[in-house]
């Protein structure tokens, strides 16, 4: 009796044994495990992009156009360029880019010993030969003792497909109706005045002429 005691005895020592070597190795293995942890997410502010800085216009050659009203009878562009060198030089030139759909008239003007600080105004008229959108370029050259200054200058035109400038402005419209006044007076009171000038010298001068030398003429 006192055997079995014992050996249940060691049974149950043995058995606690066993649990706590189990629980010491389960809180190692706790102890040794690393706690992973989610990352925190970042929150990406995109940086401004910089503006980039605007550099200062060319100065040496200061240009503007002008684009006059349009001739509505043969459809011509006047153009107005004013250039203000900043150097005086030996000789400013203004030459239109050679293109099909607009011709510059004349294609090459020149000035002389142009001097600094002087506005200078180049006049040209342009002959559309095609419609939509066009894009006349003149290119401007400043020739100095030292340097040539080239620039140019881009006049943006907007044609119907009568070539006419759009928007049609008041001008326009007003040459318009003169030009219809200016035929109407023509063909309705011109050309009639002319013929009947014509039909009494005829009848009043021409004939009585002719028929006094044909009765002094000898039978």
């Amino acid at each position: 009796m006192r055997r079995k005691n014992n050996i249940i005895l060691g049974v149950l020592f043995l058995f606690c044994g066993l649990i706590v070597l189990q629980s010491l190795t389960t809180s190692r293995a706790f102890a040794q495990t690393p706690t992973i942890t989610p990352s925190s997410a970042t929150t990406v502010i995109p940086s401004k992009t910089p503006t980039p800085s605007i550099l200062p216009k060319d100065s040496i050659l200061v240009s503007t156009a002008t684009v006059g009203t349009q001739y509505p009878w043969n459809k011509l562009i006047p153009i107005k360029i004013i250039i203000t060198p900043a150097y005086s030089g030996k000789m400013l030139q203004v030459k239109w880019q050679k293109q099909a759909s607009l011709v510059g008239s004349p294609t090459i003007l020149t000035i002389q010993n142009p001097q600094a600080g002087t506005p200078y105004t180049f006049s040209f008229t342009l002959s559309p030969h095609s419609t939509s959108y066009l894009r006349a370029v003149a290119d401007i050259v400043l020739i100095t003792n030292t340097t040539n200054y080239v620039s140019s200058q881009d006049i943006p035109l907007q044609l119907s497909k009568d070539k006419v400038v759009l928007p049609i402005t008041g001008s326009y419209v007003s040459y318009q109706i003169g030009m219809y006044v200016t035929l109407a007076v023509f063909f309705l009171g011109v050309v009639p005045f002319s013929l009947y000038r014509i039909y009494l010298y005829i009848s009043k001068v021409l004939i009585p002429k002719w028929l006094a030398a044909r009765i002094k003429a000898p039978l």
